[in-house]
């Protein structure tokens, strides 16, 4: 569900403990076997490693103290994937 991803990547769980998780994310409603086929990922895995890629392509282009020569490249970001 489309707005259930907006609302973790808006709203997520702010603590300072760790996540107890066994190497992987588990994809919203994993219990139900219907709402796991509308996942739009192959896993949670990957799921994961785009949000993060994500936020660190953000953080490269919009950190003031990064020289433009220093920018990730399309290429760089593909193959970092």
């Amino acid at each position: 569900d489309d707005q259930a991803v907006e609302k973790a990547m808006l709203d997520p769980p702010c603590t300072n403990e760790p996540v107890d998780r066994p190497g992987t994310l588990d994809p919203p409603a994993a219990a139900d076997e219907e709402a796991r086929v509308s996942f739009p990922f192959k896993s949670a895995d990957a799921a994961f490693i785009l949000s993060f890629s994500t936020i660190m392509l953000n953080t490269d282009l919009h950190n003031p103290n990064m020289k433009d020569e220093k920018r990730m490249t399309l290429e760089q970001f593909i193959r970092n994937n």
